[in-house]
């Protein structure tokens, strides 16, 4: 009859990834190998996936078209100009991109014109932008987020477009000065 010997008498030896335990037949002990499972490394938790801050996208402005700031449009000799940001414009996590553009007319109520990397504005298609006067800026300005932008068109609100919680939006702004009149 095979009796272990009790826990706390019991010897454990551990001899080249293996423990010998000591059992007693009739009180005569006996060698017993139980195998230890070795596994050939250590078994480590993954790290802690930590949820980071979503970083907004960035626009470098020297990249954009035009790349100054207060371009010149001429009606009576230009009919369209065209805006780009598609060169310029990087997320630091590789997201997807939502962009929205839009621009104001000298009485501020805005006018959403939707493109992707590039916009084109026809000034004298539009009643607001053939009318005014000779000297006068529209401002014309691009929104880029990571989360979906959504036109509210609201001329009281900073941001005439939401975004979800938790996302940023960049903007890139030129005020074009408008010269001439339409043909």
């Amino acid at each position: 009859m095979w009796t272990p010997v009790p826990f706390f008498d019991t010897l454990r030896r551990i001899v080249k990834g293996r423990t010998r335990l000591l059992l007693t037949f009739h009180n005569v002990p006996l060698a017993l190998s139980a195998a230890l499972v070795v596994a050939t490394g250590c078994v480590i938790p993954p790290p802690e996936i930590r949820e980071q801050d979503n970083l907004p996208p960035r626009i470098d402005w020297n990249l954009t078209i035009p790349s100054i700031d207060e371009p010149v449009f001429d009606r009576t000799t230009e009919d369209r100009i065209e805006f780009r940001i598609d060169e310029a414009v990087t997320d630091p996590e590789g997201d997807p991109l939502y962009v929205l553009w839009y621009w104001e007319a000298p009485d501020g109520v805005p006018a959403a014109v939707f493109g992707a990397g590039a916009m084109e504005l026809r000034p004298c298609d539009s009643r607001k932008l053939a009318d005014a006067s000779p000297g006068q800026y529209v401002a014309v300005k691009v929104l880029v987020s990571d989360g979906r932008l959504t036109w509210t068109g609201d001329p009281d609100d900073a941001l005439p477009a939401t975004v979800p919680d938790g996302f940023e939006v960049a903007r890139r702004v030129w005020y074009m000065k408008l010269l001439g009149e339409c043909r």
